[in-house]
């Protein structure tokens, strides 16, 4: 018995020796560098891209082991939390439920004076029940972006977009990307007519102005049903009864009337007056809104300035949308 324990720890004594052994024989951990990023200049600009077209591209999701079963989703409405240049069509739109559900969720909401910071009820929508946007492609053209310094600072880009399909179209956003400052834009009427054109403005703050050329590119813009037009955007009679262009040029004011429909009663109606230099591009777009008093039929009056970011205005435009009150309202 003795020699069998002296025989057992003879075994261990030498697989403890043979494991250090190996042990001192492995190689030293080696650490990997890491890549410093290169601080040289970018690549002198290359000139403006212009994108006829572009729809807005899925974003790949991960697929889950398929042991994993998927989540159910859960007939709950939602807050949505209203950013700068929504609208409650284009909410509505973009999270795939009806205009006339988001309405009945939201019945304390003014839907023509949406305000930043606002919350929405999303009503469950059973047809879309993740509530994810289903665009469908608008062949939408873009005019050549032209971007300026404003007064306060900040920067201002602005293009001209043209519908060539048979379609109203509405939700229309556009990115702009001037040196290494990208920012969005948003049309500044919410539909835009069969073989029509429309304004988008995009703002953002900026320290210094590059001496890249701007580009403008299609994001988003979805097909409006036409039952979602004739009860939200009743047609309007527009006349324009004067244009005074400034000496300089770089302004101008424009006077009308509008001649509003008998029904269904108009919340709001948005004017847009856009300017043109010699060559038929947009040098300056602004909106403003008009509130009629209520059961007003008679025609309205408007007034609206428009400046250029900087060249001589030769002609200007205007276009008016009408923003149907809420049933019942």
């Amino acid at each position: 018995m003795v020699h069998k324990l002296r025989d057992t720890a003879s075994a261990i004594t030498i697989a403890l020796l043979l494991a250090l052994a190996i042990g001192g024989c492995t190689p030293n951990a080696t650490s990997v560098p890491t890549a410093i990023p290169s601080t040289k200049p970018t690549a002198t600009p290359t000139p403006i891209v212009l994108t006829p077209y572009a729809s807005p591209t899925a974003t790949p999701t991960a697929t889950a082991p398929k042991s994993t079963p998927s989540p159910t989703p859960s007939p709950t409405p939602y807050i949505y939390t209203v950013k700068k240049g929504d609208t409650l069509l284009g909410i509505a739109l973009k999270l795939g439920v009806t205009l006339k559900s988001l309405k009945e969720a939201n019945p304390g909401i003014n839907p023509t004076a949406l305000s930043v910071g606002t919350k929405l009820i999303v009503p469950y929508n059973e047809e879309n029940p993740a509530a994810l946007p289903s665009p469908t492609p608008v062949p939408l053209e873009l005019s050549r972006p032209v971007c300026a310094p404003s007064p306060d600072g900040s920067v201002v880009c602005l293009c001209e977009v043209k519908n060539p399909s048979a379609k109203s179209v509405g939700a229309v956003e556009v990115t702009f990307r001037w040196g290494n400052l990208t920012f969005t834009g948003s049309a500044l009427l919410d539909m835009i007519p069969p073989h029509g054109t429309g304004a988008v403005v995009g703002r953002a703050k900026m320290t210094s102005f590059p001496q890249a050329t701007p580009s403008a590119r299609l994001t988003r813009a979805l097909i409006l049903p036409d039952s979602v037009i004739e009860t939200t955007y009743p047609p309007l009679k527009t006349t324009v009864t004067s244009v005074k262009i400034a000496p300089n040029k770089l302004g101008a004011v424009i006077k009308g009337q509008i001649q509003l429909p008998k029904k269904p009663e108009i919340a709001e109606v948005w004017v847009v007056a856009t300017a043109y230099d010699s060559k038929g591009e947009i040098v300056g777009a602004r909106r403003i809104e008009i509130h009629p008093k209520i059961g007003q039929t008679s025609p309205l009056a408007f007034k609206i300035g428009v400046y250029s970011v900087g060249v001589p205005i030769t002609r200007t435009s205007i276009m008016a949308e009408a923003h149907a009150a809420p049933s019942g309202h």
